[in-house]
């Protein structure tokens, strides 16, 4: 039986229109379900939890990204369970990437057919992260969005181009499992393992099945480069940029001599006094009927940028093949 849990809807009541659509059509075809609505965040946690006490390990969340990261971290025995995303609300980045339909009747129509797919997730500190970890300017401009999202001030872009280009940057020190290590002054961060970032391409060349996350940072110091930097998320060549630094890894450790780290966490924000992250290969099993993902392996050779390997296992894409094979 499918267990469908609805986040809360904070405007234009989309969560409980797409509800509504979804469980018209599993009526028509005599589908076994129940409903569970969610008036909180914290709500689509207790619901869960009660679920799996009941043995449930069936999931379909109707909502966007932040409720899925509530759902995903609310839930401990994650490998035990199946879940399905039918997306709804504005932050839908992750099940952009995963090629899930927008339209809740072909999404749940989609799960309806059983196909199992199993993914990777990243694991930062005791949280789980489906899709990225930001750590620079978009963490801290992200925060300011916050404030003042209920007035609809702002948009996150917008904010992330007149105030983000303002950030001085931060201190990091990078330490990879082989003993490689990185200390600069980092204007932006990103560990990727979705590839979209608010509508714009983050990561072009993460793959959800690879085992591997891509950490790319950009160390820009004037205002103008940073403004280019961001102008180029929407086509993804910021990885091409020539301040940029790219890794693929499976496991980092990142600290800050002097403060706490404040980290955006697919669509929350954190602060952390280090960030100890490391990947769950296939760890996560989703309903997915025609999965979507970008690999490195799949570009050409005049569109790979130059990648700097923390590990001899994977200094090239082919290197990256084999050890998937």
């Amino acid at each position: 039986m499918l267990n469908i849990i609805v986040a809360p809807d904070t405007r234009d009541f989309v969560c409980e229109q797409s509800a509504k659509r979804v469980v018209r059509y599993l009526k028509s075809v005599k589908a076994e379900y129940s409903v569970y609505f969610s008036t909180t965040l914290d709500e689509i946690v207790s619901t869960a939890h009660e679920l799996r006490d009941l043995n449930e390990s069936d999931f379909v969340l109707i909502g966007d990204d932040v409720a899925l990261s509530y759902l995903v971290n609310g839930i401990k025995d994650l490998g035990k369970i199946k879940l399905g995303i039918v997306p709804a609300g504005q932050l839908t980045d992750f099940s952009r990437f995963l090629g899930i339909s927008s339209n809740p009747v072909q999404a749940i129509k989609d799960i309806l057919e059983k196909n199992i797919e199993s993914i990777d997730y990243m694991i930062v500190n005791d949280k789980i992260a489906l899709n990225q970890v930001l750590v620079g300017a978009s963490a801290e401009v992200y925060e300011l969005y916050d404030q003042y999202k209920s007035k609809n001030y702002f948009t996150k872009k917008y904010v992330r181009m007149k105030y983000g280009a303002k950030f001085n940057g931060i201190e990091l020190n990078i330490d990879f499992k082989n003993g490689k290590h990185i200390k600069d002054n980092i204007f932006e961060l990103s560990i990727s393992n979705g590839g979209y970032l608010d509508g714009d391409v983050l990561s072009p060349l993460s793959n959800i099945h690879d085992g591997l996350m891509n950490l790319n940072y950009c160390v820009c110091t004037d205002e103008k480069s940073k403004k280019k930097y961001f102008s180029l998320f929407k086509s993804g060549k910021h990885i091409y940029d020539e301040n940029t630094k790219q890794h693929w890894l499976n496991s980092v450790k990142i600290t800050n001599p002097d403060k706490k780290i404040k980290i955006y966490l697919d669509g929350r924000i954190f602060t952390e006094e280090e960030l100890d992250i490391r990947v769950i290969e296939s760890g996560l099993k989703l309903y997915l009927r025609k999965p979507k993902y970008v690999s490195i392996e799949n570009k050409p050779k005049s569109e790979t940028p130059q990648i700097e390997s923390e590990s001899n296992e994977n200094k090239t894409s082919e290197d990256k093949k084999q050890k998937r094979d």
